[in-house]
């Protein structure tokens, strides 16, 4: 499993209320929330709005939303000199043309490197704005934006000629070796061509986005705040708490990675691990274990058929997708971020071994492929993350448990290899995540079926955030919000009451996993 492909998109859902104008906002020195943190300067100094038409947002006008970019330095050291960011963000009604005082901040993408869709004909904004609606009906407006050097942010610094490269890639049978390989070659390459326009790509990092969002919420006239994020965006989210916790009322963090366990590097026996439990829940359940009796044997078949002789899936775009044993094993790993595809995967590896029938996998590559191919996506910001704050940590795990390289396979050391090769010819700081307490009330909401940011690792983190509850649906999957009418209704009486002391730890009890 290569450490720096591309993560798979964790947006969280939100819902569209109708309007004939956009949502007017006032001047922004109405607000009394202001930043503290010590990057902080004058509103003049630091940025500006520029309000943009909503189509151009992949929006209808007749929608109550307000659409604008905003400028912010590059470089917070140099803030007094160009060049700048522009930074797409939205702002959603609760009412139509009715500004509320208190509005939830939905902190980026996950990944890193996910845009929320904003302007993307990929990602429909009415999908990605659905999962609020428990904020809309509590009364609070809804801020969306994505991070600088992410979708339609501005400069562009996105690398297409890795898009190119992994489509070139992924219609091959190619080793795990050779494709890191060539992958690092085009992300250097990307480098070197954005460092000869002139753009410092070291400035796009987590503490820039959180500093970016939190003058973004210093313009904007609310005075009560809910910061809400999802996998690396939870992250985001709490790195911004830690940087300005004033003005800040609520957390709501999804899919929380844990600072001692995240990242941890997936192994090929993490990926086999993560769909056994798969298929022993469909063992679990008559139902499915009748429809598919013997799936774990079949699916053992199934890999060493792939390994002898690697099948073609066409694309939707007329691509060839070659899967063999390694690639199977990371398309059901992508798969189990949601439980409406894992509930296909049993059929999928029967329709493959009994049937020759492989349009049910086709469909799971697909995924799969638009994530890899995407145009949109952040790899310069990926990248720096991974190699300021990721790989150090990774590099310091397997220093404190040499152990465990003992049970790697030759893909596992090749990948290895392979990033501490890119890191090195990346360059940048290194800058380490340090836990810091937060008091801030906080809800904690994990999936029990989320393959890469498991229960144990979110609820571990509540050492570092003493007024937090820990809420886990052990039927949802990676975006818990997206998933669990019990995150849903546990949502609605935090907002209500995020004071109440109650339990910290609340496991719900929801409708099991049904198997197609």
């Amino acid at each position: 499993m290569h450490l720096l492909l591309r993560s798979l998109a964790t947006a969280s859902l939100l819902s569209v209320i109708s309007s004939e104008q956009p949502l007017p906002l006032t001047n922004p020195s109405s607000t009394n929330f202001s930043s503290k943190s010590s990057a902080s300067h004058t509103q003049s100094q630091l940025s500006d709005i520029h309000p943009q038409p909503c189509q151009s947002f992949g929006l209808s006008a007749n929608r109550s939303y307000y659409c604008a970019y905003f400028r912010a330095p590059l470089d917070y050291a140099q803030n007094d000199t160009e060049p700048r960011v522009d930074i797409p963000f939205v702002v959603v009604s609760h009412r139509a043309r009715q500004r509320s005082d208190k509005a939830v901040f939905l902190a980026g993408g996950g990944g890193p490197g996910n845009s929320l869709g904003i302007g993307q004909d990929r990602l429909s904004f009415e999908y990605l704005l659905e999962g609020m609606q428990v904020f809309l009906e509590a009364g609070y407006d809804v801020v969306m934006a994505d991070q600088r050097g992410t979708g339609i942010s501005l400069p562009n610094v996105a690398c297409p000629a890795l898009s190119a490269k992994y489509r070139e890639l992924l219609a091959q049978d190619i080793g795990v070796r050779e494709l890191h390989l060539q992958t690092e070659q085009v992300l250097l390459a990307c480098q070197q061509r954005l460092t000869a326009q002139g753009i410092d790509v070291f400035q796009y990092d987590t503490q820039a986005s959180a500093q970016d969002f939190l003058n973004l919420m210093q313009q904007l006239p609310y005075r009560h705040w809910s910061l809400m994020g999802v996998s690396y965006g939870a992250q985001l989210a709490l790195a911004m708490a830690q940087q300005s916790p004033e003005g800040i009322d609520t957390l709501v963090l999804d899919s929380l990675p844990a600072y001692q366990d995240e990242p941890h590097m997936l192994t090929a026996a993490d990926l086999q691990q993560r769909v056994a439990r798969i298929l022993a829940l469909c063992r679990g359940e008559p139902g499915c274990h009748q429809r598919y009796p013997g799936l774990s044997f079949h699916f053992k078949q199934l890999l060493q058929q792939l390994e002898q002789a690697p099948v073609v899936l066409t694309m939707n775009d007329g691509a060839r997708f070659v899967v063999d044993a390694e690639r199977l094993r990371s398309l059901l790993f992508a798969a189990a971020y949601w439980p409406d595809y894992i509930a296909y995967i049993p059929y999928t590896i029967h329709a493959a071994t009994y049937e020759n029938d492989w349009q049910p996998l086709t469909a799971l590559a697909q995924n799969y492929y638009d994530w890899m191919v995407d145009s949109g996506y952040g790899d310069v910001l990926q990248v720096n993350i991974f190699c300021e704050s990721s790989w150090p940590q990774q590099q310091q795990r397997l220093q404190n448990k040499p152990h465990i390289q003992q049970q790697w396979s030759s893909d596992d050391s090749a990948s290895w290899q392979a990033s501490d090769s890119l890191c090195r010819h990346w360059g940048g700081d290194t800058v380490p995540m340090i836990p810091q307490e937060v008091e801030i009330p906080t809800l904690i909401l994990s999936g029990g079926l989320d393959p890469i940011t498991p229960a144990s690792s979110a609820q571990a983190m509540q050492r570092w955030l003493p007024n937090s509850v820990f809420i886990e649906d052990p039927w949802a999957g990676h975006s818990m919000n997206q998933d669990s009418p019990c995150a849903h209704a546990r949502l609605a009486e935090f907002l209500q009451n995020p004071q109440a002391p109650g339990r910290r730890q609340i496991r719900c009890q929801s409708q099991t996993l049904v198997f197609r």
